[in-house]
């Protein structure tokens, strides 16, 4: 929620192992600010989401109908965020096994950030990245959904308010 706040009237906002938004805010038609909206370019947005490798929420991979998400009763289906990541890679540097359980504020707080830990060079806080490669896109069947190459964009045409995108074939 404080991420699509944060986007919505361009002010700064941080959010903690929380499910990308990307899909959630295209979805609803969250109004973005113009510079978004116009170049399209979702890394602008001002917002910081900061988890790790080994919490499968943010990451979106608890999916699917026998996740321990879905077991719960959560339908969480999107992996794409708004703005720029900071992610802790917990599976590689720390050997830690994906797990739900690993999910709580409490698990990066303790386990992450109060360690000094080294996570690049010279860096004790990973970069903060944008998602170059995580793309919303509009399916045959009127669904919305994410995939994780660019597609590339074969014609624009404007109708209105709203535009037609023909995309070339994955190649």
């Amino acid at each position: 929620m404080a991420s699509l706040l944060g986007t919505t009237y361009g002010l700064p906002a941080v959010t903690f192992e929380s499910p990308g938004e990307r899909l959630a805010s295209t979805r609803l038609g969250i109004p973005l600010p113009p510079e978004i909206a116009v170049s399209g370019n979702y890394s602008l947005a001002p917002v910081t989401h900061v988890y790790h490798t080994a919490d499968p929420i943010p990451q979106g991979t608890c999916t699917g109908r026998t996740s321990p998400c879905a077991q719960a009763g959560y339908a969480l289906e999107t992996r794409c965020h708004l703005g720029s990541t900071i992610v802790y890679d917990t599976v590689g540097r720390l050997k830690w096994s994906v797990d739900i359980r690993t999910h709580p504020i409490k698990e990066l707080i303790n386990r992450i950030l109060e360690k000094e830990i080294w996570w690049e060079f010279g860096r004790q806080v990973p970069r903060a990245r944008t998602e170059e490669d995580c793309v919303v896109s509009w399916t045959r069947d009127n669904n919305w959904r994410e995939c994780s190459y660019v597609p590339r964009v074969h014609r624009i045409v404007i109708v209105g308010s709203s535009a037609i995108i023909s995309l070339h074939p994955r190649t």
